[in-house]
């Protein structure tokens, strides 16, 4: 049998990964793991209640996985478009 190959484009790519992000941050924010991180009273960063300090961490990781590729150089993995045929020659 022939290999079926298939292309990925850039947007299908881009979709991709905000449904893997969405799917992280759905997991992460899921009230089981936040009960684990609201019963722990003792522990207090910055004299916020660690689920606070919880909740705004995975917002800005989620934040971070959205906006990073984003700031990649745009001509960093396309091919060169140089032409097939110069303009000098025939």
């Amino acid at each position: 049998m022939a290999s079926v190959r298939h292309t990925t484009t850039a947007k299908g790519r881009g979709r991709a990964r905000l449904l893997v992000t969405a799917l992280i941050g759905a997991l992460l924010l899921n009230p089981p793991i936040l009960e684990i991180f609201s019963s722990v009273t003792a522990f207090r960063p910055f004299g916020w209640p660690l689920v606070i300090f919880y909740i705004n961490l995975i917002w800005l990781l989620l934040i971070i996985l959205v906006v990073f590729p984003k700031l990649r150089k745009p001509g960093r993995n396309r091919p060169s478009r140089s032409p097939a045929n110069p303009k000098g020659q025939a």
